[in-house]
């Protein structure tokens, strides 16, 4: 497994990753796990590694968590189509994810305003699952995922709280 590919390359995905987790005092190795992938554009969705490359997303499986190392498997691949693309960029740094879901602040589109991508990320392969469209916000902050499924995101001078698409 190639550790170094899974954190640092930003254009190429692994099929598995090995990684060593740092030594922090009596804290669990999940919580070590969270502290190593803060630096790098990944987050944690449950067991579900979401790594965010410049043009498409990774999903990689937790396969075995010891005191010392995590290994990840790749699970899928999700790339924009032409029609998100056009609607919206590729903006990572604003995603939040909870409950197998990936909740993603696409901006500064073709067609203007803010829109918000839905994915639910624990199958074999990212998928969409539903989209919110603020037209008349131009910036939006990090969404926050609440304990209840329902996402809060906050405007330039509006609060939204959103409601959890439908599960399939």
């Amino acid at each position: 497994p190639q550790a170094w590919r899974l954190l640092e390359d930003r254009t190429e995905d692994v099929a598995a990753g090995l990684l060593k987790l740092p030594e922090i005092g009596p804290l669990p190795p999940r919580q070590r796990l969270e502290v190593a992938i803060r630096s790098v554009d990944a987050m944690l969705s449950g067991d579900v590694l979401i790594r965010f490359y410049d043009d498409h997303i990774t999903t990689y499986r937790i396969a075995q968590l010891t005191e010392s190392s995590v290994t990840f498997q790749r699970v899928g691949r999700y790339e924009h189509t032409g029609i998100q693309r056009l609607i919206g960029t590729r903006y990572w740094s604003k995603a939040t994810a909870d409950n197998g879901l990936l909740f993603n602040d696409l901006e500064h589109g073709a067609l203007g305003g803010t829109h918000i991508e839905v994915l639910d990320v624990m199958g074999s392969r990212p998928t969409p699952i539903a989209h919110f469209a603020l037209p008349h916000e131009t910036d939006l902050h990090a969404p926050y995922a609440l304990p209840d499924g329902r996402l809060m995101v906050s405007g330039e001078k509006r609060i939204y709280l959103l409601s959890p698409p439908p599960r399939r």
